[in-house]
């Protein structure tokens, strides 16, 4: 919509108002369905600046050598340490914007950080998106279609899939 708005030479603006919107009484498929369709959402509209979203998300990155590398006595303590600051990060800012969390949902910040970071991966394996209980194949400047179900039948996915990445 903003590249709408700008393509007609008017001004698109960002609030600098702040909304309160801590999603604490979620479950986990509803977080993991938002995150995954956000994600595509940033591949479609960034590209490839989306690749270095990866790099902002400081838990999955120090996992990475722990990964690669095996559980060093340095890995480890660098991986503790970021998963400390990230939980006294994350209960600071709730604490500034008055979110009104149990402080005990911090300790699983670095759990939700690691989650993301595997999330981050999907776009490049899917071009579909569940929103509202429909699915939506989500092709160039992240136009949604309507996905009707047809038996479950793996090649229309993957045709579907091929369509929208020709889109491009």
């Amino acid at each position: 919509m903003g590249e709408k708005i700008r393509g007609q030479k008017q001004k698109v603006v960002i609030s600098n108002y702040l909304i309160n919107n801590v999603n604490e009484y979620w479950g986990l498929q509803k977080f993991i369905n938002r995150h995954v369709r956000w994600g595509k959402m940033r591949w479609k509209i960034a590209g490839m600046k989306y690749l270095l979203e990866l790099t902002i998300n400081p838990v999955f990155t120090a996992c990475l050598p722990l990964l690669l590398f095996g559980p060093t006595k340095i890995n480890l303590f660098v991986f503790t340490f970021v998963c400390l600051m990230k939980i006294i990060g994350d209960f600071y800012l709730a604490k500034r914007i008055s979110a009104p969390m149990h402080p005990l949902v911090y300790l699983l910040s670095p759990f939700k950080d690691l989650l993301i970071g595997i999330i981050w991966f999907v776009p490049f394996a899917d071009d579909t998106v569940v929103w509202r209980g429909n699915r939506y194949l989500m092709s160039k400047d992240t136009r949604l279609s309507l996905l009707l179900e047809r038996g479950g039948e793996w090649k229309y996915r993957i045709m579907d899939g091929i369509k929208a990445k020709l889109s491009w």
